[in-house]
Order: C-alpha cells, then sequence, then structure tokens
C-alpha cells in the first residue's frame, strides 16, 4: 500500500528484476487493506486468491490442505488453523486453531465447540461461524462475487464481519482446516496499547457498517427497524447512523437471493457457542435487575452492557457461565478467564483477555484476580478476595469493580439461562440450568 515506510517497494522490485514470480502492484494514495485486496484480485490472474497478512508466517505445506477444500465445495472459504506467536501476557498460549466469531455487533473472541479441547487430533475440516484475520483462501470468482466494497470504518476486521455473513448466506461458508498451520507475530505491548486506545473512536462506524451488512439479510420491514434500533442504540449519532447503515445495505442487491440473516442466529452462531452442563453452576444472561432490557456483554473480551431482550432475543456474546472451580467464563474466551489485572481498586475494569491460572476445568480452585462468584439471593456478582462486585456506571455500559453494595440497583444481576443454551454432556443424560 502507498502508507508503507519500511523497505518493502525495493524489496519487490528487486524480485521483480530478478526474474521472481511476482507481479507487483502500488497504489497512488493510501486505500486501506480492504480495498488494496479488491485491486490484488482484480489484477489477479489465477482461479484461487489466498490472502496473508503481513505479520502471518507459514508452516510447510499449509496451502495443500486449503486447497483441498474449495475443490470439495467451490462456495467455501477456507482458513488455515493461526497459532499466536508472540510471548507477551495479552495473548500467550492462545491457540486459534478453534471456530471463531466476529460478533456482527462488532467484537471478537475464540469459540468453543463439544470437541473444542480434544480436536487437535482431529484432521476433518471444522465449520467456523466468522473469519479470522487477514489468512484466507477461495476461487477468486466466489471472493470477487462476496467481498463488500463499500467500506466506511478503517477500523480492523469489518470487511471480516461483512464477508464471514455473506459467506454463511449466500455461499458454503468458512471451514478451518487443521492440518493447515500459521504462525500469527504478535505485537508489542505498547502497539497493543496504543490500538486499544483507538478503538472507541472506531466503534460507532464499525457497529453500523456490521449492521448494516446484517440489514441486507432481512427482508420483513418491521424486523429491520427493531434490528436497526437495537444495534444501533449505542452509538453517539444513533439517527446518523441509522441512516448511513440504510444507505450502505443498499448496494449489495445480491442478498435478495441469499438466506436471511435469521438462518445465521439460528443455525450457525449459537450452534457453536456452548458449555458443557457439568462443568458450571451458573450460565445465562445477567440483565439488570433495575432494566431487564440491559444485559452484561462481552466486546473484545470486555465486559459492557448492551440491550437485550432475555424473554425473546438474546445475542450469544450475552451467555456467560461460573465454572465450579471459581471461574467467570463467556463461551467467546472458553480458555480464559474474566480477571481484574491484580487490580482490586474501586473503578478497575476486568476484561477476559488473561488465560485462566489453572489448566483444568474442574480441577484447583481459582484464586486472586480471577476468583469470581455469583450470589443467587443478592443477585450480585462479586470478586470474593477484594469484596467488590460487577457494577455498571452512569453512562450505562461501561463496567467496574466497586464495593459490594446490597442496596445499589448498578450491581444488581438477574440470571436468566435460555432454552436453547445448554448442550448435553457425555456424562450426563439429562439437560440443566442455571437458577437465579
Amino acid at each position: 500500500d502507498a502508507s508503507s515506510l519500511d523497505n518493502s517497494a525495493e524489496i519487490l522490485t528487486y524480485c521483480e528484476s530478478q526474474r521472481i514470480p511476482v507481479r507487483y502492484f502500488r497504489n497512488e494514495q493510501q486505500m486501506g487493506i480492504a480495498n488494496s485486496r479488491i485491486r490484488g484480485m482484480e489484477e489477479a490472474e489465477g482461479d484461487v486468491i489466498a490472502f496473508l497478512d503481513s505479520h502471518m508466517e507459514v508452516m510447510d505445506l499449509w496451502l495443500e490442505p486449503l486447497l483441498n477444500i474449495i475443490s470439495r465445495d467451490p462456495g467455501t472459504l477456507a482458513q488455515p488453523c493461526v497459532t499466536m506467536a508472540a510471548e507477551i501476557d495479552v495473548i500467550r498460549g492462545i491457540h486459534t486453531c478453534i471456530p471463531f466469531l466476529m460478533h456482527m455487533q462488532y467484537g471478537f473472541g475464540f469459540l468453543s465447540l463439544d470437541h473444542v479441547y480434544n480436536w487437535e487430533n482431529t484432521t476433518q475440516p471444522v465449520p467456523s461461524p466468522a473469519l479470522l484475520g487477514g489468512a484466507l483462501v477461495g476461487l477468486k470468482s466466489t471472493l470477487m462475487r462476496l467481498y463488500p466494497r463499500e467500506l466506511v470504518s478503517t477500523s480492523w476486521g469489518v470487511e471480516n464481519n461483512r464477508l464471514s455473513i455473506r459467506s454463511w448466506l449466500c455461499e458454503g461458508g468458512i471451514l478451518v482446516a487443521p492440518c493447515s498451520q500459521i504462525l500469527h507475530v504478535g505485537c508489542s505491548d505498547e502497539s497493543l496499547s496504543r490500538y486499544l486506545k483507538s478503538y472507541p473512536t472506531m466503534f460507532d462506524d464499525a457497529v453500523t457498517e456490521s449492521a448494516a451488512e446484517i440489514l441486507n439479510f432481512i427482508s420483513d420491514p418491521e424486523e429491520r427497524k427493531v434490528f436497526l434500533e437495537r444495534s444501533l442504540r449505542d452509538v453517539k449519532q444513533r439517527n446518523t447512523s441509522i441512516n448511513m447503515a440504510r444507505d450502505i445495505a443498499k448496494h449489495f442487491p445480491e442478498a435478495s437471493t441469499c438466506r436471511e440473516y435469521s438462518h445465521y442466529t439460528r443455525d450457525i452462531d449459537k450452534k457453536y457457542v456452548s458449555f458443557q452442563e457439568d462443568e458450571f453452576n451458573h450460565v445465562g444472561a445477567f440483565f439488570l435487575e433495575s432494566n431487564p432490557k440491559m444485559c452484561l456483554d462481552v466486546r473484545n473480551l470486555a465486559l459492557t452492557v448492551l440491550s437485550c431482550d432475555p424473554g425473546r432475543y438474546i445475542e450469544s456474546s450475552q451467555i456467560f457461565g461460573f465454572t465450579k472451580n471459581g471461574g467467570f467464563r463467556t463461551p467467546q474466551a472458553i480458555h480464559n478467564c474474566l480477571d481484574t489485572k491484580s487490580n482490586d481498586t474501586d473503578g478497575s475494569i476486568p476484561s477476559f483477555w488473561f488465560r485462566c491460572h489453572v489448566t483444568s476445568r474442574t480441577e484447583g480452585q481459582l484464586l486472586g484476580p480471577q476468583q469470581f462468584g455469583y450470589h443467587v439471593v443478592d443477585h450480585v456478582i462479586s470478586h470474593e478476595p477484594s469484596g467488590r462486585c460487577v457494577a455498571v456506571l452512569d453512562d450505562g455500559y461501561s463496567v467496574v469493580l466497586r464495593k459490594c453494595n446490597s442496596s445499589s440497583n448498578s450491581q444488581k444481576w438477574v440470571l436468566e439461562t435460555p432454552s436453547w443454551f445448554w448442550k448435553r454432556s457425555s456424562s450426563s443424560g439429562s439437560v440443566g440450568g442455571g437458577t437465579g
């Protein structure tokens, strides 16, 4: 891209001069990664397109399993297993060789399947609700038809949101190949910190654009209206964003020949989000006692509060579970636990960025920054060592830890377990649920 400040241009020009089979194109101005990929597809002469981000390194024989997938189903997009290679606390040990979900209201996490803890032994491709990062392989004809061309947000991953939805509803979906391995060379703590600080400024456009894509696949006028109101209620300029979303949605008329969005929420998203019932005491959605339309939610592995309707509609990102060894987990990061980052002061912000401190899922008590519990009688979620509770701030969506106060409405969370959620465990013949 024209914004590159390293010596990539010199290296590629040299490769061309040495008759190495590289065709190099440089944008006259910065276009962003998505538009640059579209240009690359247009210039490409082959039938198959393979994308890789610049911070990824491939392992031997990474491409063949992906080609095998699309040869059997030309409409499918194939992805390799991505292993985090950086040794920094935030992502140490996270292996994303599992299905991935990019929340359509914008946030991301790592998903769990029934066999997620054992599937390192499998060689069969596994469906993934969404694309992870910039590593994918597909037919040029498929990608040219599906790739979004009207990108508003510059936030990371929005094009993946849109491409994932289109792939599942219009083509053959997304498969991860366990035998295809690549390394994700992570960033430093400093650069990651800069990204997280800039994220709130990108959030509104990202949410709007993701909602616009989904709008393409909702035909009922009343459902479209309700969806937009719910999805965009937390952006700063809601009316402007609603109009923008409607305008963006006009640019993909092919959606009229695809399946409805309800297919994704019913058969794709929730199908792959689950806990095993014999590992947890309390599982479900936690809504404010003072406002049942507001639930705990996870966005970018951080706790927040967003709108919900526990009786009718609950996002998979609004499901949480308390393990029997004291951990508070989300299916969006099944190996991670809610953590205070060793900061027990009032106003500290808990997140799911850190891997659980014990390796066993059911043995070994979680202590310190990851020891949380749900008190059924008082309806509070407490960090046991510090005596602080999960509370929502006056802005209505920010979540912090505050000294527990049984009379504070901001700390009262009622648990409801949706009927679709539980997966049967192999050791139990009954379906269970949390109580609250």
